[in-house]
């Protein structure tokens, strides 16, 4: 490096440490669905997925039985 030059290095992780790290991600993500048997890719436990979805119906079952006077 020359004086004066105040170039930052450029860096770049080594390809296959990306495609490692992108293989265990899909990896720990997927599972199977239990009615269809496929796999897929989860990016949410379940339980929390569970709980969101049955408080999402909960509000629309609310919306759809109570309508605005």
């Amino acid at each position: 490096m020359k004086e004066g030059n105040h170039q930052i290095p450029d860096w770049r992780p080594p390809g296959i440490l990306v495609a490692a790290v992108l293989l265990f991600l899909q990896f720990q993500g997927c599972a199977e669905v239990p009615i269809t048997h496929r796999r897929g890719l989860h990016l949410l436990p379940e339980t929390e997925l569970l709980s969101m979805s049955l408080q999402q119906y909960d509000d629309v079952f609310i919306r759809e039985s109570c309508p605005i006077l």
